[in-house]
């Protein structure tokens, strides 16, 4: 298998500080894009949630009527 030359294809090397400000380079890049994307899904699990507790307390309510409790 013939080895290739990155260099001779034009590629060149960065440092670490050349790729935190590469888009889409650096890992604090994408724990913001990630962090952007969480904040909205757990607004919306926590309202899923007190939506489920009301429902639950109200159909406890409903039995509990029916029951006599």
């Amino acid at each position: 298998m013939k080895s290739l030359e990155l260099k001779n294809l034009g590629v060149q090397e960065m440092n670490d500080i050349e790729m935190k400000y590469v888009e889409g380079g650096g890992l604090t890049e994408i724990i913001g894009s990630v962090g952007g994307i969480i904040k909205p899904v757990v607004g919306t699990v926590n309202a899923v949630v007190d939506k489920l507790k009301d429902t639950a307390s109200n159909i406890g309510a409903i039995i509990g009527g029916i029951v006599g409790f």
